[in-house]
């Protein structure tokens, strides 16, 4: 990440123009009451604009801070602009909310008007911030890292554990980094799975006009291991499947078996009454 700009909005253009020009020495040619001025400095580019022009030039007014003449608005590039803008979509999907951290503390805001600080929000919105964190500064820095990650199910809907997955795997895909995840979720499993097979199937239609998972979520099956922990006899055990490239259904639905098994046993129960 580097930084490409710097927009500076003013009230007084003719004051801007003289305070960079005269007091810091920038080297700027165009007259007191130029609408704009573009220039660079130290290989950043400087763009001074007097705010009702710029608003003008946007067709939208702005809201700007009360009691001083200049407004300030820095553009930094990115690499991997698009995995950035993807792990922003999914964390606010997840959060529900945008999170700051201001000076009277950590919030989460729901819109404009309403917000609650950060340890008043749900137990799932504290529970999965740190993931969330931790996944887009590691995407924004394209930092290689090594992440264990314990339960990222907890406290979370159904739908926001998928979406987390896809977070994930798209940090691990923008970054090229290693993740180990513990988990008890079936929901997380069978999100794994989808992300798995869409590796496997759509990586081989590339001619077909369609995309049911983009490219940068999808889990690769040769970087991809997936064990369950025997207690008693100690030993970890694959649950790939080596044909399908999916985690074995079967302990997936392990608990569905079972649920399904004894809705059937009382169903008949209640017919034979």
């Amino acid at each position: 990440m580097k930084l490409d700009g710097f927009g500076i909005m003013a009230d007084d253009m003719a004051a801007m123009i003289r305070f960079y020009r005269d007091v810091l020495g920038f080297d700027i040619k165009e007259d007191e009451n130029a609408a704009n001025v573009f220039l660079e400095k130290d290989g950043t580019l400087f763009l001074l604009y007097r705010k009702t022009d710029f608003e003008k030039m946007a067709g939208r007014k702005f809201t700007y801070c009360s009691g001083i003449n200049g407004h300030y608005e820095i553009a930094l590039s990115v690499e991997n602009y698009a995995a950035v803008d993807k792990a922003y979509e999914l964390i606010k999907k997840i959060l529900k909310a945008d999170y700051t951290s201001e000076a009277d503390g950590e919030k989460i805001y729901f819109d404009e008007y309403h917000w609650v600080k950060l340890m008043y929000g749900s137990s799932g919105q504290q529970e999965v911030l740190w993931i969330l964190m931790l996944a887009f500064a590691t995407i924004l820095e394209k930092n290689k890292s090594f992440i264990i990650i314990e339960e990222p199910e907890a406290h979370l809907f159904p739908i926001a554990q998928k979406d987390v997955m896809s977070l994930i795997s798209l940090m691990i895909n923008s970054t090229n980094s290693k993740v180990i995840i513990t988990t008890h979720s079936p929901y997380i499993l069978t999100s794994t799975n989808i992300l798995l097979y869409s590796q496997k199937v759509e990586n081989q239609h590339t001619k077909l006009n369609k995309i049911v998972i983009p490219k940068n979520l999808r889990v690769s099956y040769e970087n991809f291991a997936a064990y369950k922990v025997d207690n008693f006899e100690k030993v970890l055990e694959s649950l790939l499947d080596e044909e399908s490239h999916m985690i074995n259904t079967n302990y997936i639905d392990e608990v569905s078996s079972i649920t399904n098994s004894e809705l059937d046993e009382l169903i008949t129960m209640e017919i034979d009454e």
